[in-house]
């Protein structure tokens, strides 16, 4: 959905957590994790093992991405930059689905000119001044770091 509304990139941390082999103990913050992933404390990341894990997650990774290109196949597309809203369908209060490309609901997921959300018409379309001020120091940490090839060099 998210591609769909114009994002470059979509990120799923929890899934990935699950295959690391996290048990939501709810402990990330606390230095305590039962599972070693989120911890300093040798006592508990010694219980990790890193090369069966990385394995785990290699090969999770390996299937979402699979799963995703079958999935835009199925839709008659190449790359995940052809996904557009009419491709999107949402339920509407539990009994109905509708395309998110309906002519009600395209107002709503407006979809940004390329390359608008860089300059300064993105920042003047922000309605907090402190998000206006991240986006500027975002902006700034974005081409200070930009290789030229569209990556960052971090």
């Amino acid at each position: 959905r998210t591609l769909a509304l114009g994002a470059d990139i979509c990120n799923a941390a929890r899934s990935m957590m699950f295959a690391l082999g996290c048990i939501q103990a709810l402990r990330c913050n606390s230095n305590d994790c039962p599972t070693g992933i989120t911890t300093q404390k040798p006592e508990l990341s010694s219980s990790l093992d890193v090369d069966h894990k990385s394995l785990r997650v290699y090969n999770f990774q390996k299937a979402t991405v699979h799963a995703a290109k079958e999935l835009l196949g199925a839709a008659g597309l190449r790359s995940g930059q052809d996904v557009t809203p009419s491709h999107i369908f949402y339920r509407v209060e539990g009994r109905s689905v509708r395309l998110m490309e309906d002519g009600k609901s395209t107002s709503y997921f407006h979809r940004p000119k390329a390359g608008s959300l860089l300059t300064d018409e993105g920042i003047s379309a922000q309605r907090s001044p402190q998000l206006g001020r991240w986006w500027v120091e975002g902006g700034k940490k974005y081409n200070s770091t930009k290789r030229g090839d569209g990556y960052l060099a971090l």
